[in-house]
């Protein structure tokens, strides 16, 4: 049947009928009766010059980014800058900011455009965000602060430590998002890929999907997919040497997003930095806000040393390229996650895919046979989903 006598068909054109309008009429909900953002309470606004670290001459205009300004139970507290991650709130802070109350000042701003901060931004990347944390510490005269942040929120920290050493007195990174090689699938260009199609899948949900507003309030949005599809890892090495305050990292050791591999090697990459593992996954810094801020309460009161008092052959040792070799017993557990990101990678692209997945087994990273699992288990789900379309659509 050809693809005129099925739109011919009197069931398909009152099914494309009721779409069409069904669509129209969540759109125009959408348009009329979507709340703004209500701000939290003593929410603050900070208006900043609009930043892209990828244009040479900067966009014009400003972001006015929202943040919170907790005050301490005495004016000479330490000032503590909590960095969340995405797709987060600042009101995911809100136990650890309970633990901590009182004891500092706190600074809590509203990242990538969540929250009443600005949604349109020219670069929603890590690096521009760490330059509106920097125009926020200028705009609040502070001198001094110590940065805490949770997953990309950590890289946040890490840019703006090394934009601004003087301003940072201390970092405290949970469960970072800092090392590419154990990102998602450990290549750079696949997880690009991968980023572009979660962009692609939520634009279709928010735009092609009758849902009246109901996707917009969904944490997975369109400012989250364009967070990670503009951040680059690769550019986090290049840094790292310029982050010369002491660093404290927290992780979860069952951690399956981020391996506790990756919080082993940021430690390794940067030899000032001490490690400490909690039991859980991801989240487990988030939900242990008691042992987080003990942790905070130390490296306050006592820093570690700074990167130029590290021990030296720990220095050395930051210089060593990266090896898959290193931490093996750690990503076994991550094998199923990576056949399913393989998976969905080949319905992006079955070459680049295949080839990078052959790559991560001679690097170490996956054995040969899930690696080929992946690839195989991708290829036939996407082959077959569209043999199957052409027979429903002829």
């Amino acid at each position: 049947m050809s693809h005129p006598e099925i739109l011919d068909k009197p069931a398909t054109r009152r099914f494309l009928a009721i779409y069409v309008a069904v669509l129209v009429a969540s759109h125009l909900v959408r348009a009329l009766y979507s709340p703004a953002p209500v701000p939290a309470e003593a929410t603050s606004f900070a208006e900043l010059p609009a930043y892209d670290p990828e244009a040479e001459i900067q966009p014009d205009g400003s972001v006015n980014l929202a943040y919170r300004d907790i005050p301490a139970d005495r004016p000479t507290a330490p000032v503590l800058v909590l960095l969340h991650g995405s797709p987060m709130r600042s009101s995911d802070w809100a136990p650890l900011i309970t633990e901590l109350h009182g004891k500092y000042r706190m600074i809590i701003p509203e990242m990538y455009g969540s929250g009443a901060s600005d949604e349109d931004l020219p670069d929603y990347s890590c690096a521009a965000a760490a330059r509106y944390v920097g125009g926020l510490l200028e705009n609040l005269a502070i001198e001094r602060a110590h940065l805490c942040g949770f997953s990309s929120g950590s890289t946040v920290a890490l840019h703006t430590a090394s934009e601004h050493p003087e301003k940072v007195a201390s970092l405290t990174l949970l469960a970072p998002m800092a090392v590419e090689q154990l990102e998602l699938v450990g290549d750079a260009t696949l997880n690009h890929a991968i980023y572009w199609a979660q962009r692609f899948y939520i634009w279709c949900g928010r735009n092609l999907v009758p849902h009246f507003g109901l996707l917009d309030r969904a944490p997975a949005n369109r400012n989250y997919a364009r967070h990670y599809y503009d951040s680059d890892l690769r550019r986090v090495p290049e840094i790292l040497p310029m982050v010369t305050a002491p660093v404290r990292i927290v992780h979860g050791e069952g951690d399956l997003v981020r391996p506790a591999a990756a919080a082993r090697e940021l430690a390794r990459l940067l030899p000032q930095a001490e490690l400490e593992l909690l039991d859980g996954g991801h989240k487990a810094p988030l939900e242990q806000p008691d042992s987080v801020a003990a942790t905070i309460a130390g490296v306050v009161a006592d820093p570690a040393p700074g990167r130029a008092a590290a021990d030296p052959k720990r220095t050395v040792a930051a210089e060593e390229p990266f090896d898959y070799a290193r931490y093996r017993d750690d990503l076994r557990a991550r094998v199923v996650l990576m056949v399913t990101l393989l998976a969905i990678a080949t319905l992006i692209s079955e070459d680049i895919t295949c080839i990078t997945a052959g790559i991560l087994a001679a690097r170490g990273m996956l054995g040969l046979f899930p690696a080929t699992l992946g690839c195989f288990l991708g290829i036939l789900i996407g082959d077959t989903a569209l043999y199957f379309l052409g027979r429903i659509l002829g």
